[in-house]
């Protein structure tokens, strides 16, 4: 294959050279097309579920593919420059090339969004300027036949234009993996929904989703007072792919209807296109380094090896939930588990549903984790151990922080290894404030590929503060008996007007199952109230209400010994 790549660049290279007649051109590259295909394919099956960022074999090979792409699409360009000064091809041939020459503009534009890649400067604008060619010569009606797609056989100019548009305003960078491709895929069956005007028109929510053909720029959602007066504008109606949308969100398509997306993926998209983006606060330039742990169970093993971390048993005090302290009898150890200098860990069920005090061994022992932030004997406040930043534990990485404000970071991996960072996924990111060590709990929002600099992320914060806890189900005849579960309690985020919450794995609990959370020697029973996180992740985020106040509100006001005797 290496062989036939090397052949099939140099040959598309000789070919937009050579000077050609635009006919003879599209027939020589319509032969090259369907040679390159193979290839094309191949190549792109190394980019499947791939570790960020790339390393340099994998960057060269993603500049490779792209620049067959830009090459296929410059020999259809080449035809249409040389129709266009006054060499005659028929409609049928005029609309071949320009579709071509936007199908492989659009197959760029689609690996930049898988990659989390900044664009390649003038796509934009090749993108546009075949449009605004086709308007010219009144092709955008067209139909071309093209076997590249995945699930229809034909497409017209206007809809190979409109899918490039459609998934540029799903806003690639914070899609996960392998949601680019998907959408590309609805997009393929769903463009023709959708109308393109030469006149923008605003929404219901005074917005409009705009193109300027004299731009290298992508369409864009914004509001009507910011759209001057430009001959070179174009608006989207995408009304009848909306309606699809809300409808699929409801699950109201039929097992036979055309092309369908998860609910899931559905509600995303919709928020995406009908929504100003918009940043909240202004972040202030930080040009430090930072520890950051990546993934739930990671995120607890960062804590756990943090030796300045904060001491156990205020939690629910800085929650507000009502606690008691745990009623923890004398327990034995079985006989098979009796041995000599026996490590406690292995005494302790990991599935127990009830109070185990070895779970306090095991977790560096409630004794040890709970010491108030009071003064010792001495009157002084013991010092925190150093920071380990010599030799960090392994579940630390090191990320530079580009900037902060309170409603989240932009960080950027510089290393070569993959930094098992996903958009949607859970980050905890470690700082100090004062003499006091800190894991912020967030979620990465969107992730770009940016050359000679790294992987940078964008994270929105879920919590300034975050607290290690243990979870499991409260005695019920309607759930089945789960084991004790790490888990974070996240305080209310006064400014971000989010309330408190709680982070569990994903799968074991569900709105409106009763939960027991210890912390140290206390613990509180809660109702997990509603799920504020997307599917799909690898944990769960809820609200909680404490049962205590459920209790309060029910019981006796005095009064229903009464009523019968009025």
């Amino acid at each position: 294959m290496g062989e036939t790549t090397r052949l099939l660049y140099n040959g598309l290279l000789s070919l937009n050279q050579t000077q050609l007649p635009a006919g003879q051109r599209i027939q020589n590259m319509e032969l090259i097309r369907d040679s390159a295909q193979p290839v094309l394919q191949h190549l792109s099956r190394q980019f499947i579920a791939r570790s960020l960022p790339l390393p340099p074999r994998g960057r060269k090979i993603l500049r490779l593919l792209m620049r067959l792409h830009k090459e296929t699409s410059t020999g259809y360009k080449l035809a249409l420059r040389d129709a266009s000064r006054g060499e005659t091809l028929s409609p049928k041939l005029l609309a071949l090339a320009t579709h071509r020459a936007l199908r492989h503009m659009g197959q760029i534009h689609l690996l930049a969004a898988q990659m989390y890649e900044t664009e390649p400067a003038g796509m934009w604008h090749d993108i546009h300027l075949l449009y605004a060619f086709a308007e010219e010569h009144g092709l955008t009606s067209s139909v071309v036949k093209d076997s590249t797609y995945r699930h229809i056989r034909q497409s017209s100019i206007a809809d190979v234009y409109l899918q490039s548009s459609l998934l540029a305003l799903s806003l690639p960078t914070t899609l996960r993996q392998g949601e680019a491709e998907r959408l590309a895929y609805f997009f393929e069956r769903t463009a023709s929904l959708v109308n393109i005007d030469a006149r923008p028109l605003p929404d219901a929510n005074d917005g409009v989703y705009l193109i300027n053909l004299d731009l290298d720029r992508p369409p864009a959602y914004t509001t009507l007072s910011d759209v001057p007066s430009m001959s070179s504008l174009r608006g989207l109606a995408p009304e009848k792919l909306l309606l699809l949308l809300r409808e699929q969100v409801q699950d109201n398509v039929s097992q036979t209807s055309a092309p369908t997306l998860t609910s899931d993926m559905a509600r995303k998209l919709m928020l995406h296109l009908t929504q100003h983006a918009k940043r909240d606060f202004a972040r202030a330039d930080r040009d430090e380094r930072i520890y950051v742990a990546i993934g739930l169970d990671t995120i607890h093993r960062a804590i756990q090896a943090d030796p300045d971390r904060a001491g156990h048993g205020n939690s629910f005090k800085a929650v507000g939930l009502p606690e008691r302290t745990r009623a923890l009898d004398l327990q034995t150890i079985s006989d098979h588990q009796r041995q000599a200098n026996a490590d406690p860990a292995n005494y302790y069920d990991p599935n127990a549903t009830s109070d185990d005090i070895w779970r306090l061994v095991v977790n560096d022992s409630m004794w040890e984790r709970s010491v108030p932030d009071t003064p010792d004997d001495t009157g002084l406040n013991t010092p925190a151990d150093p920071i380990p930043t010599s030799n960090p534990p392994q579940e630390w990485a090191d990320w530079r922080l580009i900037n902060a404000s309170p409603g989240g970071y932009c960080i950027c991996w510089e290393h070569p290894e993959p930094a098992r960072a996903q958009v949607g996924e859970i980050i905890g990111l470690r700082e100090r404030e004062g003499a006091n060590t800190f894991w912020r709990i967030g979620v990465i929002r969107w992730m770009r590929n940016v050359p000679e600099q790294g992987l940078v992320a964008g994270i929105q914060l879920l919590a300034a503060r975050s607290y290690q806890i243990t979870v499991h189900g409260a005695a019920s005849s309607r759930q089945q008996p789960i084991g004790a579960l790490d888990a974070l309690l996240l305080p209310e985020v006064k400014a971000l007007r989010q309330p408190g919450s709680l982070i569990l794995p994903e799968g074991p609990f569900h709105s409106g199952d009763v939960v027991v959370i210890t912390d140290g020697p206390n613990e509180s029973h809660v109702r997990l109230q509603e799920c504020l996180l997307q599917q799909n992740s690898s944990f769960a985020q809820f609200m909680i209400g404490t049962i205590d106040t459920e209790l309060s509100s029910q019981t006796d006001n005095g009064f229903d010994a009464l009523w019968s005797k009025l």
